[in-house]
């Protein structure tokens, strides 16, 4: 991996993708659900080449919380074109989010035979859904308890859902957020569904969630986007947009942020950046901003009456003077010592920024001159000392902490796990449990601690889940189907009436009297209220999916007490 030469990068909840220059991928990470695409769920700690692209060369990568999706193309000269690519997605296949038409995960990349003909463009995943644009067409699939899916509804669906043809029109760009999506119209529109629990779509906060796409308002009357550029986090949008000339009066191009920020402060509608903790590359300049009261670096490069002009907002530095002045000290410092007058002098004129219109500098100012460089190289050689010791210091615990896990491997080995029965309510287990338990015999131990009563199978749990996604979807249909049914001062129709009639009888296949499955449908919205502080149960989350699997099999297994909400224990 050393030698090739990174051209992208893409990162789910808990592994990552990297795309090389030549167009081979590479992947590392948990490989639970075959998320890597390696055939297996084994995990890797470093790159590892996915060799289900042999023939092919890929042009474009994405991630999803557990899914994996890519553009390739059979030659390196059509990978490197603008035109379509077939499109291949692996790793977890729940509610259809890799457009195969079922649940099941794929352990390797595997060519959508959805978009076999006309090829895709651009791809984009949030959490637990799919984006592709194919021909300027919207397409989505995956899970859509959100609306994520612009489909109208939280229907789930186990085919692909055109966006387009259902009045959107043409798109030119799309992008996920965790639970929402984002798009620009062929005519400079910006759209935005799913999830807005935090404003992230720029809709207001008077919805939740938006089921279909809705125009975003910009605050720019009438404005239309020329050109735009998005990143988009779990609960936040972040855009830079060029809007017409007409349309605005002082500068070509904006900034602006919708959704929360790093100081979780909701903002419901899109607002100009200032101060956030994000670094985003774009074509046109560098965003760079740190967090807390670190300035914003902002480096843009718009085209102006006279031609290209470079504007820098909020920053000190510009991002090429920045580089420069790095490079400057590091050549100092290497010296040893400060370089000849002479040397020193040419250097300075060939990283000068001086205006040609100005006069020379006198023999003071260049003397002064020399004197700041002095002190910013040994300024420079201070901070790394500082950085060594630190690295040294950093290294050195981690070897004490190596060296600690080994014995305490050792003595669970040795001492504990083999009378685990007779040992494991002793004070001296309760005090090494609290230390932490090490990685490598971490599942032993709480296989042992938790046991297994209920006598749970694999295949036992895998029926249970099964039956809890189906029971899942009736009922994400249900309560569509409940809202059309029961909109106020409305006539329902005909044939939802009897298709909500048809969904309850369906229902009533997996219920039995007195059975609390139902309950099912309160797993989702309750599990980042029960665990807001362990960032790995969250939504997208490494162990969300799998808690969630856990609770509504359990549900199944045990329909007699259900889920319990815990709000109410």
């Amino acid at each position: 991996m050393q030698s090739q030469v990174v051209s992208a990068v893409s990162c789910g909840s808990a592994h990552a993708l990297l795309l090389t220059s030549t167009g081979r991928l590479f992947s590392m990470g948990v490989g639970t659900h075959g998320r890597l695409g390696h055939g297996n769920t084994t995990g890797c700690n470093e790159p590892r080449l996915v060799l289900g692209f042999f023939k092919y060369k890929v042009a474009k990568i994405a991630c999803g919380s557990a899914h994996s999706a890519a553009l390739a193309s059979l030659s390196a000269e059509e990978a490197k074109k603008g035109s379509s690519h077939d499109l291949f997605t692996w790793g977890s296949g729940a509610d259809n989010r890799l457009g195969h038409g079922n649940n099941k995960n794929v352990l390797v990349p595997t060519k959508v035979e959805f978009f076999k003909e006309s090829g895709a463009d651009a791809i984009a995943c949030g959490f637990m859904h799919t984006v592709v644009l194919s021909n300027r067409k919207l397409y989505t699939f995956g899970y859509n308890d959100f609306g994520e899916l612009g489909t109208g509804d939280k229907r789930a669906r186990d085919t692909i859902y055109c966006v387009s043809d259902k009045g959107l029109g043409e798109v030119r760009q799309a992008h996920c957020g965790g639970d929402h999506t984002v798009c620009v119209s062929a005519d400079g529109g910006i759209y935005s569904w799913g999830d807005n629990g935090s404003g992230q779509l720029g809709q207001g906060l008077e919805a939740p969630l938006v089921d279909s796409p809705t125009l975003m308002k910009l605050g720019y009357m009438g404005a239309r986007v020329v050109e735009a550029e998005f990143f988009c986090e779990d609960q936040c949008t972040y855009m830079s947009l060029e809007i017409g000339k007409e349309q605005m009066l002082n500068s070509e191009r904006d900034i602006n942020e919708v959704g929360s920020n790093t100081e979780r402060k909701s903002m419901n509608y899109v607002e100009p950046v200032n101060d956030k903790a994000i670094s985003y590359a774009t074509p046109r300049g560098t965003i760079d901003a740190g967090k807390g009261s670190t300035p914003l670096n902002l480096s843009m490069v718009s085209k102006g009456k006279e031609g290209t002009q470079e504007k820098a907002a909020n920053a000190s530095f510009s991002q090429s003077s920045q580089e420069e002045m790095e490079n400057l000290m590091k050549l100092l410092a290497l010296s040893g010592a400060a370089p000849a007058p002479s040397t020193m002098a040419a250097e300075l004129s060939r990283m000068s920024f001086r205006p040609k219109n100005l006069p020379k500098k006198t023999a003071e100012e260049e003397k002064r001159h020399r004197e700041l460089v002095e002190e910013n190289r040994r300024e420079y050689l201070r901070k790394q000392r500082q950085k060594e010791q630190e690295l040294r210091r950093k290294k050195q615990k981690e070897e004490e902490r190596e060296r600690r896990l080994s014995v305490l491997k050792h003595i669970w080995e040795r001492d504990i796990l083999p009378q685990w029965n007779e040992v494991h309510h002793e004070s001296r287990v309760v005090t090494l449990w609290r230390e932490g338990i090490p990685p490598a015999i971490r599942g032993k131990v709480w296989m042992l601690a938790i046991g297994n009563k209920s006598s749970i199978t694999p295949e036992l749990f895998k029926i249970c889940t099964q039956k809890a996604r189906s029971i899942r979807n009736i009922l994400g249909r249900i309560s569509a189907l409940n809202a059309k049914v029961n909109t106020p001062n409305a006539e329902p129709a005909k044939e939802d009436i009897e298709e909500l009639s048809k969904v309850k009888a369906e229902l009533e296949k997996y219920e039995q009297p007195e059975s609390k499955e139902r309950s099912i449908s309160g797993i989702q919205y309750d599990l980042p209220r029960t665990f807001p502080e362990l960032g790995f149960f969250k939504r997208g989350g490494g162990f969300y999916e799998d808690l969630e699997q856990v609770l509504e099999a359990f549900v199944v297994n045990r329909p007699d007490i259900g889920y319990v909400s815990s709000l109410l224990t």
